[in-house]
């Protein structure tokens, strides 16, 4: 089978300078040592061929990619998810003997064509109905709808590269194209249309997101719950971890945040006024430091406990995390989480991080071995237990309305209807847990009235 490498690229730009072309490596300035840093692609994925060949065409394309992380048109997450796409794309290619630059008049003899074919069939993706019909018949399989359409679309991607490059002239369309308006809903609820083109090579995925789940199917826990994992995770797993999911849960930060949160951004925290308990933190890449957020937003209405800040600041100055700054490279010694081994916990720009979720297996393995299961937690769950909690709270308060605006920048949402989402969900809980009472009261209520009776 193919198989990925992974480069690591120093970003340069071109300069020509009396006919001659020139390589400046790319620098940035550190915003707390103030010091000038190269700017450097981490992973760069490479393909490789079973048969140890390098896909030259295809390393170059990604090479052209990474390149664009320079003026901030794609993360470095994204051009690893492009070549693990390519990657699938190679193995197929492989095994039903087929090779990229094969380009046959018959539509059905083309490898992109039989590779669509081979997605669709290999996931729930929406097909065309075997009677002709203009409906859609989802067929099960191993893929997700989502991760075939992806795939698709990085290989469509590619094959448009290498047509402008003139590196594949096949003569003739490998595809045909058609214009289509999209309705969507903007900020104010209004309902606008956005032209695209839509290519025979699409796999469409209708979605079927419930207006009434919450952000990326997140799932708040218990109050019981929660401080049974804090506890956990305070007794017998990292520091690091504990306080991770102590700013999840008490703060809602996204993992992405946490992992890229600095020194100088708990030192910068704002005294709120009239609440001793809590103070406010500035994050956002416009915040100073610059501290990364989903979708860029900014917010200053991110809350912290007083407690928790001050168990921080304690934390960042303690000898347990000075000797992970010693390890660290200059250019993260100002973060205030760095793994034993001196690095960020997770890549720039992205949610995710695997030495957290090493953390997190391990401490639901734990749990299971003090009767607690939480096999189903994910750490984005203290997010949503943030939140409801937030909006419970504003409900019983009869301040609700009031309240949104300050929710919606605690969490930093780009639209209302987001944090509506948190609010409905409070209130459908409420309205469950009353008639679950109601129900238990008026069927079994009597019954064990009785049976008390009788026994005394």
């Amino acid at each position: 089978m193919a198989r990925l490498e992974y480069i690591r690229l120093p970003l340069e730009r071109a300069l020509v300078e009396e006919d001659v072309v020139h390589f400046v490596r790319q620098e940035v300035v550190d915003p707390r040592t103030r010091l000038r840093i190269p700017v450097t692609a981490e992973r760069v994925p490479q393909l490789v061929w079973q048969r140890g060949e390098i896909w030259g065409e295809a390393n170059i394309w990604l090479l052209r990619r990474a390149r664009l992380l320079l003026g901030g048109q794609l993360k470095e997450e994204t051009i690893g998810a492009n070549g693990k796409d390519l990657l699938a794309y190679a193995n197929w290619l492989e095994d039903a003997g087929k090779e990229w630059w094969q380009c046959p008049l018959q539509d059905d003899e083309r490898p992109l064509n039989l590779y669509r074919g081979f997605l669709v069939s290999s996931s729930g993706a929406e097909v065309p109905d075997p009677n002709g019909q203009t409906g859609k018949t989802p067929r099960p399989g191993k893929l997700s709808p989502l991760l075939a359409s992806r795939r698709m679309a990085t290989v469509k991607a590619f094959y448009q590269w290498l047509i402008a490059e003139e590196i594949l002239s096949p003569g003739f369309p490998l595809w045909s194209e058609q214009k289509v308006r999209i309705p969507y809903e903007d900020a104010f609820g209004f309902r606008r249309h956005v032209e695209a083109v839509q290519t025979s090579l699409d796999i469409k995925v209708r979605k079927r997101q419930s207006e009434d789940g919450l952000e990326e199917g997140l799932q708040p826990v218990s109050l019981e719950v929660r401080d049974a994992i804090l506890d956990l995770a305070h007794r017998r797993c990292s520091i690091e971890l504990f306080f991770m999911l102590s700013l999840g849960f008490w703060s809602g930060l996204r993992l992405g945040s946490i992992c890229d949160l600095k020194i100088q951004t708990l030192e910068n925290a704002l005294a709120i006024q009239n609440c001793a308990a809590l103070k406010h933190l500035s994050i956002g890449p416009q915040a100073n430091p610059p501290v990364q957020m989903k979708l860029a937003q900014n917010s200053t209405g991110i809350v912290i406990p007083t407690r928790l800040l001050d168990d921080l600041m304690d934390y960042a100055v303690g000898l347990d995390r000075g000797k992970r700054v010693a390890l660290a490279k200059p250019q993260h010694k100002h973060l205030l989480f760095l793994t034993k081994h001196g690095n960020p916990y997770g890549p720039q720009g992205s949610d995710r991080s695997p030495t957290v979720n090493g953390e997190m297996s391990r401490l639901k393995r734990l749990a299971r071995g003090e009767g607690l299961n939480i096999d189903t937690f994910t750490f984005h769950w203290s997010r949503a237990t943030f939140a409801t909690m937030w909006a419970k709270v504003a409900r019983n308060q009869g301040h609700l309305h009031e309240f949104l605006p300050t929710l919606k920048r605690m969490l930093a949402h780009k639209h209302d209807r987001t944090t509506w989402r948190y609010i409905r969900w409070a209130e459908r809980e409420e309205v469950r847990a009353a008639v679950m009472d109601e129900f238990t009261q008026t069927m079994f209520g009597r019954f064990y009235t009785a049976v008390e009776e009788q026994d005394a």
